[in-house]
């Protein structure tokens, strides 16, 4: 008779890394990066660099600086 090998049940996955797998739309990137940095999102497109897809956010912030967030769109890093 094989010996039964005990499975052991998977471990719960932390909520803040469920929203973080599968790809990001370009709108819910908008949404983290004015979120993070404040301000009007100006501007939003998707490119590719490095063969993978980066949402790039153009944001006018309060204070008046302009800034480009880089947003990876399969995993939601900001890079």
């Amino acid at each position: 008779m094989p010996e039964q090998l005990e499975v052991p049940p998977p471990k719960p996955v932390p909520t803040a890394a469920i929203a973080q797998q599968g790809p990001v739309s370009l709108e819910r990137a908008k949404e983290m990066a004015s979120s993070r940095y404040g301000g009007r999102v100006a501007r939003a497109q998707t490119t590719m660099r490095g063969g993978r897809r980066v949402h790039e956010i153009t944001i006018l912030g309060d204070d008046q600086r302009v800034r480009i967030v880089r947003i990876d769109a399969e995993t939601g890093q900001f890079l």
